[in-house]
């Protein structure tokens, strides 16, 4: 074999060389390499924390001093954020709100010429004429209702993230017509939920809310549609 030839074939040989090298290397590295790559519900022990929003509809049995009726409903929401203990735990914490539009009206004390604060004997509007205990007409207040409760939650998921899920929550609660009445509440969720994207699920839900305040309380059940944001830690 003459110089020439030797040369170009350990030429060649060179460059099969580096071709082979960076595949090895790649193929050496597959299964952790693969398992970093996993997208979806699988990747969930990488992540570490999430973001939660429901939006839906409730109502339930109400009582508060300046409310006639005995109940109550309106639109909901949620917000919570939580951090990922393991596939199946999570634990972290919410907001929700229920809030209805009422008109208030008053009783002989107030008179169109007064303004400012109205007085402390507003009442619902009769839904009826023939609604007990039967109230006039006159002059009218749009006042908000609503029930708020703030406090920490902890999630429950049997077969993972993609699935069904349970949760327990407790906290501090308000329900407000005109003055708010603070107490504390508890509530249960359940739900179901699957990621779509990697790092976005979409699930509906189902609350039951107790608050108990003073000379106020309500039994309240919500249903919403359920969108939850995952953040992810690649480092880990």
């Amino acid at each position: 074999m003459s110089s020439s030839q030797l040369s170009r074939l350990l030429g060649l040989c060179a460059l099969v060389a580096a071709g082979l090298v960076p595949g090895l290397a790649q193929a050496g590295d597959g299964p952790s390499g693969s398992a970093h790559r996993q997208t979806g519900p699988s990747r969930i022990t990488e992540r570490n924390s999430e973001f939660t929003f429901a939006m839906g509809y409730g109502g339930g049995l109400l009582s508060h001093p300046n409310y006639l009726n005995d109940t109550a409903h309106g639109i909901f929401f949620d917000i919570g954020f939580g951090f990922i203990l393991n596939r199946r735990w999570t634990v972290g914490g919410f907001f929700n709100h229920i809030e209805q539009p009422i008109n208030l009206v008053a009783d002989d004390e107030y008179t169109s010429g007064r303004s400012g604060e109205a007085p402390q004997t507003l009442r619902h509007r009769a839904p009826c004429g023939s609604c007990l205990p039967p109230l006039r007409g006159g002059n009218t207040i749009a006042r908000q209702l609503y029930t708020a409760v703030v406090g920490p939650r902890v999630e429950f998921a049997p077969f993972g993230k993609t699935g069904p899920y349970a949760a327990a929550s407790i906290g501090v609660g308000t329900i407000a017509v005109k003055t708010h009445n603070i107490g504390s509440a508890l509530g249960l969720k359940t739900g179901y939920r699957f990621f779509p994207a990697e790092m976005v699920a979409v699930g509906i839900g189902l609350n039951v809310q107790h608050i108990a305040a003073p000379e106020s309380d309500a039994w309240l059940a919500m249903g919403s549609i359920d969108l939850r944001g995952v953040f992810l830690d690649d480092n880990r």
